[in-house]
């Protein structure tokens, strides 16, 4: 359809799969891309869409029109409203067509060892933050992995009130919002014993991904309420799913706050979103798998590059 010439815009709503909605439309993503939990802005995302395709006809001169800038698209409401009803807008053909989204290919990232790992242990400091997606499309059985897996990076840490501290975001959410719950801050466990104890407490909280809201959620109550200024902040995030909210603007101020974010995205995941909340270059801060048994070889990866951020 594209070959032959039909500009595609696709416009999805609720929990849709942002790689279906990239595979279907035209290039650029981020003009003919839109995405969005409720129909509560339809009448905004008219007007958007008439503004790029129908330009004013009245020019000072005849001149092709510049090509619009991304637009940025208000956040969702919290909870869920019909929408008003549109005045009706000529737009120029626009056809969608299902088909299925490429997979996004894995990073490669270089073989580290746990050896390597622990060779710098008695120098750190920092201050770590995991924040894992609890939605309904992880299962219970691959949230307990992902426990697992961060259990593993506490065991190559110098844990300690003086060196590196630990807090744990949980987030999900439903159609009146995103909902974090903050299972432990930073200044509460100074030992990994009792930290391995706070761990295998968490329990699965199923939902939506309200990924940009609990990036807010997490620099609010998380960095700005306990990190220590004068050593590194580090967050890893690890989601299954792509994010039913803007996360545009929440991970800019989390990084603009100095924190070093690592995205990791498990499965048939939008790797431009994970891109979007990583610190950069990408190379070193994003990474995929297939799947969440081979989540623990990349949290192995991530402690060599962890270690660096926290030497004093």
């Amino acid at each position: 359809m594209k070959a032959f010439g039909v500009e595609v815009f696709s416009i999805g709503v609720g929990e849709v799969n942002y790689n279906t909605l990239q595979a279907i439309a035209s290039a650029p993503d981020k003009k003919h891309v839109t995405q969005f939990i409720d129909l509560s802005d339809m009448q905004e995302i008219i007007t958007i869409l008439s503004d790029i395709l129908c330009p004013s006809a009245v020019t000072t001169e005849p001149a092709s029109p510049p090509s619009p800038e991304p637009v940025s698209l208000p956040q969702e409401t919290s909870a869920p409203v019909s929408p008003p009803s549109p005045e009706p807008v000529s737009l120029p053909q626009v056809t969608t067509a299902l088909v299925s989204p490429a997979s996004p290919e894995p990073a490669t990232q270089p073989e580290v060892t746990a050896s390597a790992v622990k060779e710098c242990v008695a120098e750190q400091k920092a201050d770590l933050v995991f924040l894992l997606d609890g939605s309904t499309s992880v299962t219970e059985d691959n949230f307990m992995k992902v426990l697992n897996a961060v259990q593993m990076i506490v065991d190559s840490l110098n844990i300690g009130a003086d060196k590196v501290r630990v807090a744990l975001v949980q987030y999900s959410g439903s159609f009146f919002g995103g909902k974090n719950t903050l299972h432990f801050n930073l200044d509460q466990y100074n030992n990994a014993a009792d930290l391995h104890k706070a761990i295998s407490s968490v329990s699965y909280m199923k939902g939506f991904t309200y990924t940009g809201k609990a990036l807010d959620y997490t620099l609010k109550n998380v960095f700005e309420a306990k990190a220590r200024p004068s050593v590194a902040k580090v967050l890893i995030l690890i989601t299954d799913g792509n994010a039913n909210d803007i996360v545009t603007i929440p991970a800019k101020n989390v990084k603009d706050f100095g924190v070093t974010v690592y995205s990791i995205g498990v499965g048939n995941i939008n790797l431009d979103q994970l891109k979007e909340i990583a610190s950069d270059p990408d190379s070193e801060h994003v990474f995929t798998v297939e799947n969440f048994a081979n989540l623990e070889k990349i949290l192995q990866q991530l402690g060599s590059s962890i270690c660096d951020e926290a030497q004093v």
